[in-house]
């Protein structure tokens, strides 16, 4: 360790040489940001380097930013379903099950909403750099009392044939709405699928034939397409299941309702296809529910499309998104692998300091290890998220 950067113990401040101010306290952080916003360009001595380790002590951690990013519309919506003559251009999509129907998936009728989140949130920046706190979609009923609320998810127990062995009796009315990601075949990515790409190749009629479809993880969380989950007898966890304020389960629901969507970002799983997206630019997810209809007919939710002219004269929303975002590794400055940044990782910094090009401790890239990156080292002060 270099000398100029050793901090005697009895040059650290104690409670009568510290800042006169409560642990935490505004008066506190004003101060210690002053301290160390003159330490950034004023080379590091046994006082400031105190002084830095004092504010660590008593209580400062500068915060660090989020974005918090809305979109009144989607860029793109589309009712993903064999029969759709429109694709790309109804003013509605709605969703439903076909369960126990040969040649169909039991998710039927799906929804794929897609953003453009570059407008608000930069790209590029590598998916590890992301890290999403927040994350809420919101999508309208466009058609009146054609389904009932339910809240709590289903098991594919409660859609398999009465008389097979292990049929369940639904305890609630109605079947949930439910989110989930989007996966592509054929090629496709989310790059290159448009709300206009065909339904899929050849014949429409067959199970996994769309090019874009709900996609969840499996027990072991690999990626896997969720349209099936009752023909394959499984239980996919939902990204968000949908809530409605104001009714209450069991009740039809009038149209202008609104059907909000909270993600489960502490999904691991959800966590790093969001991350990817925002990376990319682009957010496509899919609505989907196993509401039990008959073929070419019954009741079931209908959404509205940003095509719709309700959605263009300003009567209606098409679906809408919310994020809060930050950006920047969860925890380059945790140095041991500890789980937080602490002590332990800042004697790191000062053991590393002088030239160190490629050294984890040069936490700002810029091939020094000097007091910028004790600064970021402060910025994440803590457990790591």
């Amino acid at each position: 360790m270099r000398a100029w950067l050793t901090v005697p113990p009895t040059l650290i401040p104690t409670p009568a040489s510290a800042p006169v101010a409560a642990p935490g306290s505004p008066d506190l952080r004003r101060r210690c940001a002053g301290w160390m916003s003159l330490m950034h360009t004023t080379p590091l001595t046994h006082t400031a380097g105190a002084w830095a380790l004092a504010c660590i002590t008593f209580g400062f951690t500068p915060a660090s930013a989020s974005i918090d990013a809305s979109w009144s519309g989607p860029g793109l919506d589309r009712w993903m379903y064999p029969f759709n003559p429109t694709p790309g251009t109804r003013i509605t999509a709605s969703t439903f099950g076909a369960t126990n129907e040969p040649d169909f998936d039991d998710r039927d009728g799906q929804m794929v909403v897609g953003w453009r989140t570059d407008d608000q949130v930069p790209t590029g920046a590598g998916a590890a750099q992301y890290q999403v706190h927040a994350a809420r979609v919101i999508v309208e009923i466009a058609a009146n009392e054609t389904f009932v609320y339910d809240d709590s998810p289903d098991t594919w127990q409660n859609f398999v044939p009465e008389d097979d062995p292990d049929y369940q009796e639904d305890g609630t009315p109605g079947q949930p709405i439910e989110l989930f990601g989007v996966g592509y075949r054929f090629g496709f990515t989310k790059f290159s699928w448009q709300e206009t790409t065909p339904y899929t190749f050849g014949d429409p009629i067959g199970e996994e034939r769309r090019t874009a479809y709900a996609l969840g993880f499996d027990s072991g969380g690999m990626p896997v397409d969720v349209s099936n989950s009752v023909r394959d007898r499984w239980n996919p966890q939902a990204w968000a299941v949908g809530m409605i304020t104001g009714i209450r389960p069991g009740d039809l629901v009038p149209s202008g309702s609104l059907v909000e969507f909270t993600l489960d970002v502490a999904h691991p799983g959800v966590q790093s296809y969001l991350r990817e997206a925002l990376d990319a630019g682009i957010l496509n997810l899919a609505i989907t529910s196993l509401t039990k209809v008959q073929q070419f007919g019954g009741l079931f939710p209908v959404y509205f499309c940003r095509e719709h002219p309700d959605v263009a004269f300003g009567f209606a929303t098409a679906a809408r998104l919310e994020l809060r975002v930050s950006i920047g590794s969860p925890c380059p400055a945790d140095l041991d692998g500890s789980g937080g940044v602490d002590f332990a990782d800042l004697l790191i910094v000062l053991g590393d300091s002088g030239p160190c090009a490629g050294c984890p401790s040069d936490l700002d890239g810029s091939g020094t290890v000097d007091f910028a990156d004790v600064l970021s080292l402060l910025a994440a002060w803590g457990p790591c998220p």
